[in-house]
């Protein structure tokens, strides 16, 4: 689901799994949104912490989503979203490696 309001329903209800920002969306909006996650973490469970995601841009969320103008979305329980999220886990290790190539290349560490 998509949306800071179906996102906010989400973590509410307990059903979200996942919670996903867009990289450049508002400082704002994230801030409220992990500080809801974080509140209900203690109704969870075994598992009290939702994995957040925060490795794409809105207009790659756009096009993932097949939606418009995605900052905020939530995945529910489900084989679809472990893939997601086993699949972003490998996205961020494929980045902050090229990055050590880059780093290395130009004699820097960012």
């Amino acid at each position: 689901m998509a949306g800071f309001g179906k996102v906010e329903s989400a973590l509410r209800e307990g059903t979200a799994e996942v919670l996903i920002h867009a990289s450049d969306g508002a400082a704002d909006g994230i801030r409220k949104l992990d500080m809801l996650a974080r509140q209900n973490a203690g109704n969870r469970g075994a598992r009290p912490q939702i994995p957040v995601v925060t490795a794409l841009k809105s207009l790659e969320l756009d096009l993932a989503l097949t939606r418009s103008n995605v900052i905020h979305a939530a995945l529910l329980a489900g084989p679809a979203s472990r893939s997601f999220l086993s699949r972003s886990q490998m996205l961020v290790r494929y980045r902050m490696a090229d990055d050590d190539k880059i780093a290395e290349k130009h004699g820097q560490d960012f």
